[in-house]
């Protein structure tokens, strides 16, 4: 489970949600927020990563700045010897030009 509560183990989910929000929106960065929750089950643990983006500063100042949070979840079976699946989502998304610049 410990291998699971790093930072390195979100990139692959912050690569997918850069090549899919960068070419529309530009560029994001980490806004300070990252949680993580260990939730365990009867059958299964949860491991579940929470981080927050905002925009890098807009060369073009018709782009709006955006705001985001999502999710990265990982379940294992309860004693932790077999992966059972995982998932990335988006939880919130705000997109206005009056957002600070940054945090």
């Amino acid at each position: 489970v410990l291998k699971c509560v790093n930072q390195e183990i979100d990139l692959v989910g912050y690569q997918l949600l850069q090549g899919l929000l960068c070419p529309k929106l530009g560029r994001f960065k980490d806004s300070g927020v990252w949680k993580i929750t260990i939730e365990i089950d009867q059958d299964k643990l949860g491991i579940v990563h929470l981080k927050s983006q905002q925009s890098s500063p807009a060369e073009d100042i018709m782009r709006a700045d955006f705001e985001f949070s999502w999710k990265l979840s990982i379940e294992l079976d309860r004693h932790a010897n077999d992966f059972v699946g995982c998932g990335c989502d988006i939880m919130e998304f705000t997109v206005d030009k009056k957002l600070p610049k940054s945090k």
